[in-house]
């Protein structure tokens, strides 16, 4: 299932062969975007937290569900 995925600001569109649960951890090195990946697993320490922020319109894509992906060190002060 492919997900528009934000990461600090910028977007990815990247698949999923699992959904991503809502306040899960993913590790980085299961990312099939290449680029993603490389920017969760450097500036990650390879794992993210992920939070679903709705759904948004791309006229390459139609409607994605949106995530967003965090560093784990911003999760204790989210509250996830």
């Amino acid at each position: 299932m492919l997900f528009l995925v934000v990461c600090e600001g910028r977007e990815y569109v990247c698949h999923f062969d699992e959904v991503p649960r809502h306040e899960s951890i993913l590790d980085g090195r299961e990312i099939l975007n290449e680029s993603l990946k490389e920017r969760v697993l450097q500036d990650f320490d390879g794992l993210a937290g992920v939070k679903y922020c709705g759904a948004e319109w791309r006229p390459a894509y139609g409607e994605l569900p949106r995530i967003e992906l965090c560093p784990l060190r911003q999760l204790a002060f989210t509250g996830v």
